[in-house]
Order: structure tokens, then sequence, then C-alpha cells
């Protein structure tokens, strides 16, 4: 389904940066979106980064998976488009005539983002941009502020209505999360195939022909060789076959086009959910303290390792998502599991 799928939204947006000048000190509104973006701090996003770099603002809230902002300038050129060069030669076309290329008027800012969602509604959207603007208003407003139209964006009715004009369908969003009812299942569960039977039937078909074939054979031989009414019997025959054979390609005809259009429906329908933000950090929390854990409780006896587990179901708490866990934004924990001599 566009821009939904497995329990996320899938937001692009293109928004046309202003032209001319802004300010006193002449700069372009593209410059200033590229400083206001190179201010954008980007997380703990790698190991040496934990503790010194500012926070993302999208880490404010548990809603956004991934985002990006990214200054598209012009389309790339792809090089000529290619022709035969005996063709060109008898229609005396020049080779090195200039060939129409797709331009655009003005730079585009490009905001991606991936977040948890009910549905692939407008409320779902309203409910997102709401949090966006109520947690990061003042770098959404230098990062959109050199694009065409936001300067009459003054609240978050404004930032929404914004945000739904520039949007572009998503129509293949990417998801590394498993949905939680299998995929294959669910095919064979709206799309039910019988599909050994058809298997049987496709290797019997060719037996059926030959067979049906050759009685036709006889029954034409035995005719022209007896006269009489047999002839007409044959030609009854042969008009029959004719018949079972155009019904019989109608009748596939009629499955095949029943079974697209249920595959195309079903092609609308959103993949079951998978895992939210806060089920991701908690996943990503326990999987670095039990590995801790392990490594700590290597050498211990079968009653210690049975007392430390314990102490690790106690203090982490796996059947609770919201807390202990792991905070938005982070690659990894800061501390260890397990203090020495624990």
């Amino acid at each position: 389904m566009p821009n939904f799928d497995t329990g996320h939204y899938f937001l692009t947006v293109l928004a046309p940066v202003r032209a001319g000048r802004a300010g006193p000190e002449g700069e372009s509104h593209r410059q200033r979106l590229l400083e206001a973006l190179a201010r954008l701090p980007q997380s703990e996003t790698t190991a040496k980064s934990r503790g010194t770099t500012a926070q993302s603002p999208f880490a404010r809230s548990r809603l956004t998976h991934l985002a990006r902002f990214a200054l598209i300038d012009d389309l790339p050129y792809n090089g000529r488009e290619s022709g035969d060069a005996l063709i060109d030669r008898l229609k005396e076309r020049d080779p090195l005539e200039p060939q129409r290329a797709d331009r655009l008027p003005t730079p585009y800012l490009l905001f991606a983002a991936e977040f948890d969602a009910e549905d692939g509604s407008e409320t779902s959207l309203r409910c997102y941009t709401d949090t966006l603007w109520r947690t990061m208003r003042p770098e959404l407003e230098a990062v959109f502020g050199a694009c065409h139209g936001f300067e009459a964006v003054t609240g978050a009715e404004d930032f929404f209505r914004y945000i739904r004009r520039c949007q572009v369908e998503t129509t293949m969003p990417f998801n590394d999360y498993d949905p939680e009812e299998p995929q294959r299942q669910r095919l064979q569960d709206v799309l039910p195939l019988p599909l050994d039977r058809l298997r049987r039937l496709w290797q019997l078909l060719p037996r059926l022909a030959y067979a049906w074939g050759a009685v036709l054979l006889l029954v034409v031989v035995v005719a022209l060789i007896a006269g009489g009414a047999l002839p007409r019997i044959a030609v009854g025959l042969l008009l029959g076959t004719l018949l079972l054979v155009v019904l019989g390609l109608g009748a596939a005809w009629f499955a095949l086009q029943r079974f697209w259009r249920r595959a195309l429906a079903l092609g609308d329908v959103p993949l079951p959910r998978s895992a939210s933000l806060p089920e991701v950090l908690k996943a990503l929390y326990l999987q670095q303290h039990f590995a801790d854990f392990v490594i700590a409780a290597q050498d211990a006896t079968p009653e210690a390792l049975h007392a430390k587990f314990g102490r690790f179901l106690a203090r982490h708490r796996p059947a609770e998502v919201a807390a202990p866990s792991q905070a938005p934004g982070l690659i990894c924990l800061p501390e260890k599991i397990l203090p020495p001599g624990a």
C-alpha cells in the first residue's frame, strides 16, 4: 500500500527551495538551507561520538524510525539516448545534435521519514507532523524556512498542510523488520491456490490430449473406410473438440483474470504490523545487555548462573517495553551490564 505498510508510515516530501537572496548579507536561500542542515545534530551515530554529540531533534519523540534531509540541486544526466547508427545514417540525422535534457527549475529539499502510525490516513500523518512541530519547531523553521511557501506557516495546522501539499506518494517503501504474520502464509490464506492439483493436472494434460487425438484419428479412419453416417459423426466430434478447447481456454482466461485482480487488490493491502520504535529500542537494549551478561557469566557455576540470570531478568524486565530501554538516537549503550564482582 502506498505510504503505509507494516504499521509504519513512509513519508516523502519534496519542497522547492526559494529563489533570490535571503537577509542583508545577500546569501541565497539554498546556501542558508545548507547551513541549517549542517548545524543539525546527528546524534550518537558512532562509538566515538557517544556522549560528545548533541542528540538529533527527531530523537525527542518515540515515533521516528528514520529521518533524512537532502538537497536535490538538479536531475542527473545519464548521457545521450542511444540509437541505431545505420538508421540515423539513412535518415541523415546529425549524431552531434544536442538532445533535450530534463532540468529542475529550482533546487528541492527532500525530507524522508519512516514513523509508527495506526494507518495511512491523514489523521496519522497529522499526528506525526503535530509531534514534530511540538518537539522541534526551531529546527523545522530553520530548514524549511528556505523553501517556497513556508513563510505562511505559523502553526501546527499550517505545517501539516504544507507537508501534505509537498508530499510525494511513496510507492516502494523499505522495512527492515519482519511482520508478525509470515507473508507467505498470509498469501496462501488470501489467495488459496491448489498448487498440487494444478501441477498434477498440468502433467496429465499431454496424456489426455494424446488419448483424445488417438480416438479422433481412429474415428476419422473408420468413417472414411465405412462411409455412411460415420463421416457426420466424425465431423461432430471434431466440432465438439474445438468447442471444448475454446471453452477451456475461456475458462482459463477467466480464472487468470480473477486471480490477477485479487493479486492487485492484495497489493493495496498493507502487510501485517511489525516492530514499533519502542519495541526496536527495547530489543537493542536487551541484545547489548545480554551479550555483556554472557561474557560476564562464562565461568559461573550452574547455581551462580541461575542467580545471575534471575538478577538480569529483575533488573532489565524483558516483558516491559517502555522501560528500561535504550534511548532514541543511540547505536550502543555507554554502560556495561554488570559491575565488577557482581
